[in-house]
């Protein structure tokens, strides 16, 4: 499953925290409520992003940093 794929791609890609195409992205929950990607950089987890589906709302996650960098409601 790739990130582009779905609906909160264009609001992450157009962020400035990471381009999720410069890193590998693995799904690991779809389910109705959420959807987990976690993004990985030399096979080192670096992001993690959650959609909430009912809400739309949208976190970015930094792993390295375990930093919250976005938690919004997205359109």
């Amino acid at each position: 499953e790739k990130v582009s794929d779905y609906d909160e791609y264009e609001e992450l890609s157009a962020q400035d925290f990471f381009n999720p195409d410069d890193y590998t992205s693995h799904l690991v929950v779809d389910n109705s409520i959420k959807r987990i990607f976690i993004f990985e950089d030399d096979n080192q987890q670096a992001y993690k992003t959650v959609f909430i589906k009912k809400a739309n709302r949208l976190k970015v996650i930094d792993l390295k940093n375990d930093d919250l960098l976005m938690n919004e409601i997205i359109d």
